[in-house]
């Protein structure tokens, strides 16, 4: 169809508008393709992709417009003009686009002849991003994340914390969502004269102890992310349009973060409830310390915190029956260890320590103490006390009694 395009110019063609696509994404950027469509919007209705056509110029009824794809026709029927003012109302079917930028046209058999509409260019994946896991377990295995390193005090934030990631079809301007220790930042592909390709390398950003602020003492930090394309298809999404909730994330990658902690531990037992030690379970008290026994020889002789003493202010004793051995760690390594007891205990008594290699780098025994004179206090020292180990021996006139320790004070690096 020929018109003018300005009075007292030439005759030139001015071809129809391409045809409207309501679920479209629009603007995105990209050097070929108009719009974007996800996979959620092209399978959202069971009857097939709404496309519209028109009204178009000089439209009128009765004239016919048959839909076509990447220059073939659609399996879908062909619409008739009602009005010179409604829209022709087409139904693309599922699985028919390609991964990729595929054209879509209308062609018209109007009065005056054939005539095509221009062409739109609707760009689509198939997949991406991370939208075919098959891990049956939640979290999507496709989107790969590291963080090094994964020990993180003052030192490790100051000098800046990596967290690397990337995931199978990468393109530019995908937007991604990471979660880190309960907060939320984004980062998208966005190209620039340094870099015009970020796209074909993993990601790779970095934080800084002002990122951890909120959660400073974390021994279960988790950074995870998604990805969203910029024609809005989500990781979890399935080449068939389902999203799935627990394929949107990454799975978790868990970190310690430990930038305020505090500078010792003390445990007093006080706290804690009355309770036997079980061999190879681990026990955590209030304090931080966790203790583990690790042998019980006589079934008699037990390991459990005690109350019963009668020494005022301090009614609750960590007692290791004899022949026990029970390791404690605090997380941390330390420099110096106290001992505070009470009770009458056998001088035999051994605490072996050891550093954060496993080797034993020293051993003392705990001392006698009498009740009415007070408690008595032994002290280790060392550069690297990563955990001790107590070894019980009988205590005189207590068959299943081998050893009591009222207190302890560990003085953190």
């Amino acid at each position: 169809m020929n018109i003018p395009a300005s009075s007292g110019g030439p005759i030139v063609a001015l071809a129809l508008t391409p045809p409207d696509i309501p679920r479209k994404t629009y603007p995105i950027k990209h050097q070929v393709a108009d719009v974007g469509l996800s996979r959620l919007n092209y399978y959202a209705d069971p009857n097939g992709l709404l496309v519209l056509y028109g009204p178009y110029l000089g439209q009128v009824r009765n004239e016919t417009g048959r839909l076509y794809l990447n220059g073939l026709p659609v399996p879908t029927p062909a619409q008739t003009t009602v009005d010179s003012t409604s829209p022709l109302e087409f139904r693309l079917p599922p699985g028919l686009l390609s991964d990729g930028v595929n054209s879509l046209k209308v062609s018209l058999q109007r009065q005056s002849g054939n005539e095509d509409s221009s062409e739109l260019r609707v760009l689509h994946s198939l997949v991406d991003p991370a939208g075919n896991d098959t891990d049956p377990n939640p979290g999507n295995s496709l989107l790969s994340i590291d963080v090094t390193p994964k020990s993180i005090g003052p030192a490790e934030a100051a000098a800046g914390v990596k967290v690397t990631m990337s995931w199978p079809g990468m393109a530019l301007y995908d937007l991604l969502t990471i979660y880190y220790g309960g907060q939320t930042l984004t980062h998208q592909l966005v190209p620039t004269a340094q870099d015009p390709n970020p796209h074909t390398k993993p990601v790779v950003l970095t934080f800084n102890a002002a990122d951890f602020a909120h959660a400073p003492n974390d021994p279960q930090f988790i950074f995870k992310y998604n990805v969203k394309s910029q024609i809005d298809d989500f990781s979890g999404t399935s080449p068939n349009g389902v999203f799935n909730p627990q394929k949107l994330w990454s799975k978790d990658c868990l970190v310690d973060v430990h930038l305020s902690a505090p500078s010792g531990v003390f445990e007093d037992w006080e706290k804690e409830p009355e309770r036997f030690l079980t061999v190879n379970i681990p026990e955590r008290f209030a304090s931080g310390l966790a203790a583990i026994l690790l042998n019980q020889p006589n079934p008699l002789n037990p390991c459990r915190i005690l109350a019963g003493f009668n020494i005022p202010g301090l009614n609750k004793t960590f007692v290791l029956g004899s022949g026990c051995s029970c390791r404690f760690s605090w997380g941390k390594t330390a420099s110096r260890i106290e001992f505070i007891t009470w009770g009458v205990t056998n001088p035999g008594n051994g605490v072996d320590f050891y550093n954060s290699l496993g080797q034993l780098i020293g051993s003392t025994t705990l001392p006698t103490s009498n009740q009415q004179v007070g408690p008595q206090t032994t002290t280790f020292n060392a550069a690297d006390i990563a955990f001790f180990i107590i070894n019980a021996f009988q205590e005189a006139g207590y068959p299943d009694t081998g050893f009591s320790l009222d207190q302890v004070k560990i003085e953190l690096i």
